[in-house]
């Protein structure tokens, strides 16, 4: 049974105190993805694969998640062994709250939050990798008549962040470090996605770094320009999302992993494969509507779930940036589904 108490959330709280909120990159709705309808408390338990409930994965109804959402509602999940159900991540704590508070088995984290948790060892682990950074999806925009041209011309300017744990904090720094510029020569400011366009618009920052679809959205608003795509060169591929479980509960289920993996890997590789289908699909689980989506620069999807490389470059990247101490990752860092 979950300890609920009152004294095991503070400690939970302890724990994540350092660790960023999810930086969501969408207010979403979401419809139910399965059959089975296990409530978010029933997520302790596994599926066929070991003979529960329905295995609740806590996750944003995002691009960045679609493989969970799109594959418990097609059955891609179930023929590999595993009954999933998608539930809906709009609180803006941390996913691994509910995940270390035995809410859900499974969450879908921000690569670098969960990294963070690691460094705090927390006992956390990956289950699969989710999205990857692609050109296009995740821009600095200036307004048209601003002077920042290039990733150059940021200097001694502001740029509204999504969080501190978001990709820009990475990708801004890493491209300023490429440039020869100092990456404190920059101010980087916190502005809720909501927000971004808004603040960029009234003068409140000098240029905004947002990811689809808030991309569009500024761009349909906001008379802007493309001042640095932050997913190329280099770049491209960066781990954006994971999805994370305990290290009690991999240990315990690791039939669960192995199938979750299993189908995780073919939905990824799916919807690299037909992108147009998942623009499609985008607005049947999200509160993107159809005519925003179909015009979206989307993530890439990791296809080897269980590849530590990307990790191992989003670590490094971290360092650099000064969020982590150290580079070097755990043995554990992977869940064993043997």
């Amino acid at each position: 049974m979950a300890d609920t108490s009152g004294k095991a959330r503070n400690r939970i709280a302890a724990a994540l105190l350092g660790v960023a909120a999810l930086a969501v990159t969408s207010a979403c709705s979401t419809v139910d993805t399965t059959a089975t309808t296990a409530a978010p408390g029933s997520g302790s338990g596994s599926g066929p694969a070991g003979g529960g409930a329905a295995v609740v994965v806590d996750a944003p109804a995002t691009t960045s998640s679609s493989a969970v959402y799109l594959g418990a509602r097609n059955g891609a999940f179930a023929q590999a062994g595993v009954a999933v159900q998608a539930h809906n991540h709009t609180s803006s704590d941390s996913p691994l709250v509910g995940l270390l508070g035995n809410a859900y088995p499974i969450v879908w984290d921000n690569a670098a939050d969960y990294l963070l948790a690691v460094q705090k060892k927390l006992p956390v682990t990956v289950v699969g990798l989710s999205d990857l950074g692609r050109p296009g999806q995740l821009d600095v925009l200036a307004q048209a008549d601003s002077p920042i041209h290039s990733v150059r011309d940021l200097v001694g300017h502001s740029v509204a962040i999504p969080g501190t744990t978001s990709s820009c904090a990475l990708t801004i720094p890493a491209q300023l470090r490429a440039a020869g510029v100092d990456p404190k020569s920059v101010k980087l400011v916190p502005v809720a996605l909501t927000d971004e366009g808004s603040a960029l618009q009234r003068g409140i920052v000098d240029a905004a770094c947002a990811p689809e679809p808030f991309l569009s959205t500024i761009r349909k608003t906001v008379r802007t320009r493309s001042v640095a795509d932050q997913f190329t060169g280099p770049l491209t591929d960066t781990l954006v999302g994971v999805y994370v479980t305990t290290a009690d509960y991999a240990r315990q289920h690791p039939d669960v992993i192995a199938a979750f993996r299993k189908a995780l890997a073919a939905e990824n590789t799916a919807l690299n494969a037909d992108p147009d289908a998942l623009r499609k699909a985008v607005p049947t689980f999200t509160k993107v509507d159809a005519s925003l989506a179909a015009g979206m620069k989307l993530p890439g999807f990791a296809t080897n779930v269980i590849d530590t490389a990307p990790l191992q470059k989003l670590a490094e990247l971290m360092r650099q940036a000064g969020m982590l101490t150290s580079a070097t990752l755990p043995a554990d860092v992977m869940a064993a589904d043997r």
